[in-house]
C-alpha cells in the first residue's frame, strides 16, 4: 500500500511539471546540444538530464534506499517513454542508454532486494509481477494464489494479505 502511494505522490509530483518541450523556446539549448559531442559516454543524454531534474524534485537524496529504487522505476516506466518520443527515439532504445549512464540504485540490504515483506532472489520482478496480477484479478484469499515461480505466488499472497488486513480494518 505504501508503495502504491508513494509511487502515485512521485507521478504527481512531477506530472505538474512535465512538459513536452517547446523548441521555440529552448532555442540557446537546441544550439547548445547540436554542438555537444554525439558520444553518450562523453555528454549525458537528454534522459539523464532531466532524471536529474525529476530526483531533486522527488527527494531522493534524502529517500531510504527502497524509496530510491522506486523513484528510479518510475522515472524509468512512466517518464522515459514520454522523453524517448519528444527525442524521435524507441523506448527500448532510450532505456537502454538511460541503464548504462544511470544504473538502479541497489537496496543496501546486504541480503538482496526485498518487495515488502519478500526477500527477492535477483530483483523483485517476480514479486511485482504476481502483486499486480492479484491486483488485476481481485484476489483477496492469499491460498488463491498459485503459480510456476515463488516469487510471483509471494507477490500475489503480499497483495491477498494487505487486502484481507484492509478490508478487515473497515469493519471494526
Amino acid at each position: 500500500m505504501k508503495r502504491r502511494l508513494v509511487a502515485a505522490s512521485l507521478i504527481c509530483l512531477v506530472a505538474c511539471d512535465h512538459r513536452p518541450a517547446d523548441p521555440a523556446r529552448s532555442g540557446a539549448t537546441e544550439s547548445a546540444s547540436s554542438a555537444a559531442p554525439a558520444s553518450s559516454a562523453e555528454a549525458p543524454s537528454p534522459a539523464v538530464l532531466k532524471w536529474n531534474e525529476f530526483k531533486a524534485k522527488a527527494g531522493f537524496d534524502e529517500a531510504t534506499p527502497e524509496e530510491q529504487g522506486l523513484i528510479w522505476e518510475i522515472y524509468r516506466d512512466q517518464f522515459l517513454p514520454t522523453i524517448a518520443a519528444d527525442q524521435g527515439d524507441t523506448v527500448d532504445e532510450m532505456t537502454r542508454r538511460f541503464e548504462a549512464q544511470v544504473p538502479r540504485p541497489t537496496q543496501g540490504d546486504a541480503g538482496g532486494e526485498r518487495f515488502l515483506g519478500s526477500r527477492c532472489t535477483r530483483d523483485c520482478t517476480g514479486h511485482e509481477a504476481g502483486y499486480y496480477w492479484a491486483a488485476d484479478n481481485d484476489i483477496s484469499d492469499p491460498d488463491d494464489c498459485t503459480g510456476d515461480s515463488q516469487a510471483f505466488v509471494e507477490g500475489c499472497q503480499e497483495y491477498a494479505e494487505e487486502r484481507r488486513e484492509s478490508s478487515s480494518n473497515l469493519e471494526h
